[in-house]
């Protein structure tokens, strides 16, 4: 890239603008870094996913970058190899609002990385300190003393390492404490998971101030006897305790509230198509993706996703895979637009649907409802091919993620921290969109087998078998249901498709509480009835159910 003007950064200021506008909007500013220098570049109050930060060197090439996170800041920490001129390039996306300002914090650090040797200061005049790029490790023998008034930033994926026989000393005053910004951890606990020392390790710590992140205020730790870092015994299992924060950090990263919007215009503006159909049966909006933000939309209302929950701090099984989801779509979203790929398949998969769906809308713009009625229509004829292209594409990449986030949760223990009748409905879950993604669907007037796309939408909100309205599921009422449409005909279309279509060979429904005399029958054949004891139930449908949830996450997670 050909770097433009630039404007020397004085890091000890913040700098303040406008939005740009309707146009996307880009500053140079350039800064001469010695190695022993870093920066953490910050820039707060975006809204458009055009958003970015990037460094570049004197010859062009770009270093380091970060793209748009909805309603977060964009932070990039910076550590230079070689002592140099450097040039930092913020674009910001199209802001219409004159009076939405956005704000660029450069801070310059001294950086804190490496296996260290003898005894080493921190100090308020030779910091701040920023943590990276890599760990920071204090061995047998070794020590690290920070002094009263010292900042250390551990925001990042780094870690500080405390061996047996190393030695970590955070010695403040009781007017001039220690400050650490960025930690992850629980505050209430006294936690900080970037920080790990050994069993035989030396630590002291006197007021010190964590700042957790997103805190601006921190939480004043004025003086514990005992370490307040993340238990462990072994790099391992600090290691997982990492994995596991930046998991629950990760699935945060957009708020609940935010969350709907941001799938809705995900989906549909990768989709080929958007208009209105059989209104009465499905939402009045359909896109390619619709099922998705129906899911969503039913998790906010049923209260399984919750933005009290968020603002409190906690997090259940179905606020970490929604959470981690929608970062998968940011993440996705942001790699596509940089014409880049990812490593791993489940962001990769995102990617590939999305580059389909544009190929499509470059060719022949948005697909019209009546295409798909009329088998005479060359634009129907060609999205009937994208369409079989993008259906699978679509559900690949949309359970690969669910699956893959599902399966964290059940490892961290999130899955059975729920009810015995929520934990069914999850498996059920899993098994459903499984079973949606391979579900044959015959378009009027092509006779070809398409899998449904809205159909999800379909049994969220109507029939006996839609999702429950309560959190968590209540008891079971065992009453009859005589209304107009059958439970066990419902049931029957589902069976009679899977045997007489041959795709998946087991398919475990959640049963609702409520049921008609033939869903009775249906039931007896199986040799239990609603008042059956657990054990038949769990024999019947929850074991068959964990059977096919592991050949579901080996057909997602099993890359060859």
């Amino acid at each position: 890239m050909k770097i433009r003007s630039a404007t020397p950064l004085e890091t000890e200021r913040r700098i303040t603008k406008a939005s740009p506008n309707e146009y996307s909007h880009e500053d140079w500013y350039e800064t001469t870094l010695a190695s022993t220098d870093a920066l953490e570049i910050h820039i707060n109050n975006l809204t458009h996913p055009d958003s970015c930060i990037e460094v570049y060197d004197r010859f062009g090439t770009r270093l380091e970058h970060a793209c748009f996170t909805p309603d977060a800041p964009i932070i990039l920490p910076f550590f230079p190899e070689k002592e140099g001129l450097y040039f930092i390039r913020v674009l910001v996306g199209p802001d219409p609002d004159p009076h939405h300002i956005y704000q660029l914090f450069v801070d310059k650090y001294t950086p804190l990385s490496g296996t260290i040797e003898g005894s080493c200061r921190l100090t308020a005049e030779k910091g701040p300190y920023l943590l990276g790029p890599k760990d920071l490790i204090i061995p047998a023998g070794c020590s690290i003393t920070a002094e009263a008034g010292a900042t250390i930033n551990v925001r990042g994926s780094n870690k500080i390492l405390v061996q047996d026989a190393g030695a970590l000393y955070l010695m403040g005053e009781s007017d001039n404490h220690i400050t650490i910004i960025g930690a992850i951890g629980d505050p209430s606990r006294h936690t900080w998971n970037q920080l790990v020392i050994s069993p035989q390790a030396m630590t002291e710590n006197r007021h010190v101030v964590i700042q957790y992140d997103n805190d601006e205020n921190g939480v004043d730790f004025l003086t514990f006897p005992a370490p307040f870092a993340a238990t462990a015994s072994t790099f391992e299992e600090f290691t997982a305790t990492i994995e596991e924060a930046s998991h629950y950090k990760r699935a945060g990263m957009i708020p609940p509230a935010a969350r709907l919007d941001y799938i809705k215009s995900w989906f549909k503006q990768a989709s080929p198509y958007h208009f209105s159909f059989l209104e009465e049966l499905i939402p009045f909006e359909l896109y390619f993706g619709n099922d998705v933000t129906s899911f969503a939309d039913w998790e906010m209302d049923s209260l399984r996703v919750s933005s009290e929950r968020y603002l409190a701090g906690h997090i259940n099984y179905w606020d970490f895979v929604n959470g981690n989801f929608t970062s998968d779509l940011v993440e996705a979203a942001q790699l596509f637009a940089n014409k880049q790929s990812s490593s791993e398949p489940r962001i990769q998969r995102m990617i590939d649907f999305l580059t389909i769906g544009q190929n499509w809308r470059q060719t022949h713009g948005y697909f019209k409802w009546y295409d798909l009625i009329n088998p005479f229509n060359k634009n129907g004829e060609e999205f009937e091919k994208t369409f079989e292209q993008m259906a699978p594409i679509f559900w690949l990449a949309h359970n690969t993620s669910i699956i893959y986030w599902d399966k964290k949760a059940r490892e961290l223990g999130l899955w059975e921290k729920e009810n015995a009748l929520e934990q069914q409905f999850i498996n059920s879950v899993i098994i459903r969109v499984h079973f949606a993604a391979d579900l044959p669907f015959t378009i009027p007037g092509y006779g070809n087998n398409i899998p449904p796309v809205g159909f999800v939408s379909l049994s969220i909100n109507h029939g006996p078998l839609c999702y429950p309205k309560q959190y968590p599921i209540p008891e079971p009422e065992h009453e009859v249901n005589y209304g107009t449409l059958s439970i066990a005909s419902y049931l029957k279309f589902f069976f009679d498709t899977l045997f007489s279509r041959k795709t998946n060979s087991i398919y475990t429904w959640w049963i609702p509480t409520q049921a008609d005399q033939q869903l009775y029958q249906l039931l007896g054949e199986k040799g239990i009835s609603v008042d059956s004891p657990p054990e038949d139930w769990d024999r019947e449908f929850i074991q068959p159910s964990q059977k096919t949830l592991e050949e579901i996450q080996q057909f997602y997670l099993t890359i060859s």
